[in-house]
């Protein structure tokens, strides 16, 4: 496999330093390699800070980014058939220790960190501060599947042993399959509230 860089993300400036680091790695390729594209295997999660960041890389660098974006399980799968790539960037480590498994690493630099929040409309107006407010008859909450998006895993991970993820199963309007679908469900009101990474609020 092509050089693979595991890494959580959680800014732009930090990736933006990867980017950098890559770039200073490569600087004795020869140039065929360098002409061409970067393939960036990425969680969606990571998408609004890596456009940024792959506009600046691409107009200082001069290399074409191409990005496949999905859940890091989709991602990681992808990987194990097609063995091509060379940054993969998923929404927590779980991952990266599958991979580091399944023979796909050449290197692993974590970047930074994304933490789990609870995304609610502008303004808050259901009033929700709790997990248990979420449970609320009022309320359309909406989560990730536990079985492709890492977001949906590490909640059903934490919550699980306090018996509220069976609750919140219970009341939930559905799962997305990832959590850009639970923001955007938030963002144009088709929901009150779900759990997503503070990256993406």
């Amino acid at each position: 496999m092509n050089r693979i860089l595991l890494c959580l993300i959680g800014s732009a400036v930090a990736l933006g330093a990867l980017f950098w680091l890559m770039s200073d790695k490569r600087s004795g390729s020869d140039r065929s390699t360098l002409d061409e594209p970067l393939l960036v295997f990425c969680a969606a999660s990571n998408r609004s800070v890596m456009e940024v960041v792959i506009t600046d890389y691409q107009k200082e660098c001069g290399r074409s980014v191409q990005v496949q974006y999905g859940p890091s399980q989709t991602l990681l799968s992808s990987l194990q058939v097609s063995h091509v790539g060379d940054l993969f960037l998923p929404a927590d480590d779980s991952f990266i220790e599958l991979a580091r498994k399944a023979d796909l690493v050449d290197e692993i630099l974590p970047v930074a960190t994304m933490r789990a929040v609870v995304a609610v409309a502008k303004g808050n107006p259901k009033k929700i501060a709790t997990l248990e407010d979420l449970l609320k008859s009022d309320v359309r909450y909406v989560q990730a599947s536990s079985d492709a998006a890492a977001i949906g895993r590490i909640t059903k991970e934490v919550l699980g042993p306090t018996g509220i993820w069976d609750r919140l199963q219970g009341v939930s309007k559905g799962d997305r399959l990832t959590v850009t679908d639970v923001a955007s469900d938030v963002a144009i009101g088709a929901a009150d509230a779900g759990i997503v990474y503070d990256a993406v609020v």
